[in-house]
């Protein structure tokens, strides 16, 4: 299993709507990519979601923070 320093963020996207997501890279092969959205309250997390959910992206949530990620 990848630990946390197998990866790297590599950008900052600011996008409309949504804030500030970070690309987070793994460093070795396989490199799998994901972006990171970091909602500053329960609501808004609930939003991102939603049109994540619509774009027909399958978001994870990140356990103990009120995160989103989509790989």
């Amino acid at each position: 299993m990848p630990t946390r320093q197998a990866f790297a963020v590599e950008q900052l996207h600011d996008l409309p709507n949504m804030g500030t997501a970070k690309l987070i890279v793994q460093q070795a092969p396989p490199r799998m990519f994901f972006q990171l959205f970091e909602p500053q309250s329960e609501q808004q997390f609930d939003d991102f979601l939603g049109k994540l959910l619509g774009m027909h992206e399958s978001p994870a949530y990140v356990a103990g923070r009120l995160g989103i990620y989509r790989g």
